[in-house]
């Protein structure tokens, strides 16, 4: 809380696009659920968002102490944590013989799209140079391995994006240097090698989204469950939004709104006691119209716009390119698929690394010690 009474933090950060604009969204959302609870505690869902209230915050703090050494120990622990949850993810399926990794961590999907971005985001000490620089691709080996062992298919989507924003890091940061870009390259290409390896030692979970995306695009074929009841979710919650587009029905009546649109029996089987509707879009729209879109988009936005606004004036513009590009790609594509933005975890994630991230590379002189 005393992120949120720093008034120097507050009024720095509040200058900066990501300040302003997610304090914008936030006040939208909240309006919208006050407006549409049917019951006092409804309201309660604008906690879910208050990350994006401290990351004001932060963001101006981490721009003070920002600066090589705050991006080092960033990457270091990044590192640490993606190479944990391999262990950790191991430790259930192969020991305990668990059919997916994740639910000692929380859940499968949210275990696997962390573990991933952790992976990733260490490679930011592979692109701070220096003779360590290689231990950094490590991570994401380790990444990658965790998004195997959770099963997590949206994450298996945005892995292919997720490799080409490292792989344009890589080269931009390696440029004449052939040896060094030599093991980079060759570090990125074993992730995909240990995908498929590892794919196979597992729960085979991940060879179904190769048959789902060809009865999608072909019209032959059968989709399995999972996807079946998502399709179904994705329908009735287009229904509701078209019902009532312009305030939506409040985060806290997000399926209630989606079940009138759907068979009581298969309202039971499809979303039973699911709280979202597996994609981060139709969630907005559904819970606060076309209002909720837009603050979507601003969620999503709002780093991008920050990134234009300081790249040019930091010392670090690569990292900062690279790590805000890599987390708003991941979420935004696996977004599709799962809730990410809403959700306490996620959200805190999102909000915080971005704005650790924009503003550890913000400061063009030697930064004050830690």
């Amino acid at each position: 809380m005393s992120l949120l009474i720093d008034k120097p933090s507050w009024l720095e950060g509040s200058r900066q696009p990501l300040g302003y604009i997610f304090v914008t969204a936030f006040l939208v959302m909240a309006a919208s659920f006050v407006a549409t609870a049917r019951e006092p505690y409804d309201a309660i869902n604008t906690f879910n968002f208050i990350p994006m209230l401290l990351a004001v915050a932060i963001y101006a703090m981490a721009r003070e102490k920002g600066g090589e050494r705050l991006l080092r120990i960033i990457a270091t622990l990044c590192l640490v944590g993606a190479v944990a949850a391999m262990v950790i993810g191991a430790f259930e399926v192969f020991l305990l013989d668990k059919h997916r990794a994740g639910a000692m961590f929380n859940n499968e999907i949210v275990y696997g799209r962390t573990g991933l971005l952790l992976g990733f985001l260490a490679l930011i000490g592979f692109l701070l140079g220096g003779k360590h620089r290689l231990w950094f691709l490590i991570g994401p080996i380790a990444g990658a391995c965790v998004l195997v062992l959770s099963g997590t298919r949206g994450g298996m989507v945005a892995l292919p994006i997720i490799l080409l924003i490292a792989l344009t890091a890589v080269f931009v940061a390696t440029g004449r240097s052939r040896r060094v870009a030599i093991f980079g390259l060759g570090g990125l290409v074993v992730v995909s090698m240990l995908v498929v390896s590892l794919q196979a030692m597992t729960n085979g979970r991940l060879d179904v989204l190769f048959d789902v995306v060809s009865a999608i695009l072909t019209g032959e074929g059968t989709v399995d469950n999972s996807t079946a009841y998502r399709l179904e979710m994705y329908a009735a919650g287009i229904a509701a939004f078209l019902e009532r587009p312009l305030w939506g029905y409040g985060w806290a009546n997000l399926t209630a709104a989606a079940a009138e649109h759907m068979a009581p029996d298969r309202f039971r089987v499809v979303l039973g006691n699911q709280n979202h509707l597996h994609n981060d879009l139709l969630n907005f729209a559904v819970a606060a119209g076309l209002p909720g879109i837009a603050c979507f988009l601003a969620f999503l936005g709002a780093p991008l716009v920050q990134l234009v606004r300081q790249y040019r004036k930091s010392t670090n513009g690569l990292i900062m390119a690279y790590a805000v590009t890599l987390i708003v790609a991941t979420y935004a594509i696996t977004g599709l698929f799962d809730m990410t933005l809403g959700y306490d975890i996620s959200t805190t994630f999102y909000a915080f690394a971005l704005a650790i991230i924009l503003g550890a590379t913000a400061r063009t002189e030697p930064p004050s010690a830690l």
